[in-house]
């Protein structure tokens, strides 16, 4: 029995490949190139569409707490002081919670990815030991 990993089958089997059919070898070999560009493609979008969506995030979050101040300050200078304190205190708190929040998923989802790639690691030296 044998075992290998990766788009590519070992060198013997190649060979093998190419014997019976020829050009075979030279097909599986554009097979995964092909593969491999798809998946960075693919990566390098989703890298773009996260940067992307945080900076319009954060565009919308600054015209949000801008847009409270404002008004908490508006409403204050009207003559009602106590509603425009509240309105200020409200759409400060509420911008902080996200941010928080943000932060607290941020964090769980890196522990998330470092236990998960710990049991890859261990995963794959137990099969290395088998072997």
């Amino acid at each position: 029995m044998e075992i290998y990993k990766g788009p590519l089958p070992s060198p013997e089997h190649l060979a093998a490949f190419e014997a019976v059919y020829p050009g075979t070898a030279d097909r599986i070999l554009k097979m995964a190139e092909s593969q491999i560009a798809h998946r960075q493609y693919l990566e390098k979008k989703t890298v773009d569409t996260q940067a992307s969506n945080s900076v319009w995030g954060m565009r919308f979050a600054f015209i949000l707490g801008m847009t409270t101040v404002l008004g908490g300050i508006y409403v204050s200078s009207a003559g009602s002081s106590l509603v425009g304190l509240a309105t200020l205190a409200v759409g400060l708190s509420s911008l902080v919670g996200v941010f928080v929040y943000g932060k607290h998923a941020n964090k769980e989802e890196l522990l998330e990815k470092q236990k998960l790639m710990e049991q890859m690691n261990q995963n794959s030296q137990d099969g290395q030991r088998t072997e």
